[in-house]
Order: C-alpha cells, then sequence, then structure tokens
C-alpha cells in the first residue's frame, strides 16, 4: 500500500464508509490513517491484501492482487457485477466469454473474500453464497448471486 501516513486498525463496526482503495461501500472494521487530517481508510482485505488468491466459484484460477486497476483499463467485478476503478483481484486465466475479447476475470477485494454463508445474531444463517449464474443481467452482469433461504416468520 502506498500512503504516506501510519494506518492503524478500527476493529469496531464503522458507520457505512466508502474505501480508498477498492472505492467499494464499507461497513465492517476497517484501516483508517491516524493523521486526523486525512480521510483515508481501508477495508480491513484492502489493507491486508494477499499477493495471489483462489476463489471456490472459479476452478482452477488463480488471483493477482493490483493496486491500480486504471492501467488494465475499464471492467467489473466478476463478483458482484459493478465496474471496478480501485484495488482489485485479476485471474491469470482469461473468462468463458472474457475469452473472445481477452480478458481476465476480475475480483474486488471484498468479492473475493465474502464469506460463504451471512449468519444472524442467532447464528442461523440467512443468506448463502451461491455460484449460479444471473442472466437478469446480461452477460455483462455478475456471475455470483446471493440465494435466499425462505424463512417462516
Amino acid at each position: 500500500m502506498d500512503h504516506q501516513h501510519t494506518l492503524q486498525l478500527n476493529g469496531s463496526a464503522a458507520a457505512s464508509f466508502t474505501c480508498s482503495g477498492c472505492k467499494e461501500l464499507g461497513f465492517e472494521s476497517s484501516y483508517i490513517c491516524e493523521n486526523s487530517n486525512c480521510n483515508y481508510i481501508l477495508h480491513k482485505e484492502c489493507a491486508e491484501p494477499v499477493k495471489h488468491a483462489v476463489h471456490p466459484f472459479f476452478k482452477n484460477c488463480n488471483f493477482e492482487f493490483i493496486e491500480n486497476s486504471e492501467k488494465e483499463g475499464a471492467g467489473f467485478c466478476d463478483g458482484c457485477g459493478k465496474d471496478f476503478s480501485g484495488f482489485i483481484y485479476l485471474s491469470q486465466k482469461k473468462g468463458f466469454f472474457k475469452r473472445l475479447l481477452g480478458f481476465r476475470y476480475a475480483l474486488h477485494p471484498s468479492c473475493l473474500n465474502m464469506k460463504e454463508n451471512i449468519m444472524n445474531d442467532d447464528g442461523n444463517v440467512i443468506m448463502t453464497l451461491s455460484d449460479e449464474v444471473s442472466m437478469s443481467q446480461g452477460i455483462g452482469g455478475p456471475l455470483v448471486s446471493l440465494s435466499l433461504p425462505i424463512v417462516d416468520p
């Protein structure tokens, strides 16, 4: 990370923020700049990136952390379907449809690190990450959708 001030972990869940690294919304613990005049803030996964990563939905695909996605050109995250403009993970392997156009898979750090199950305070699973393709967004839409269980009140 290239920031001129020291960053410190803010362990408590903060109010929503926009990550200075990946430019995506954040809610949980974050790294904040110790300089009170600086608004630099990062998701934990953006402040502590792994150089190389894998994701179970992208078989035989290795991802590399890239700090400056602008050098890679315009694109979108294959996890959530949103554009990327900051930190991303790019695959070495090109995607099926993307191969025709010469593009690699891309994931926001928060999409790469999303938990498989999200639970409520009682420990009950309320959302499960699914690898089902959502074609409602078209070919450029998200490849990962959330599968919401039916819950009886």
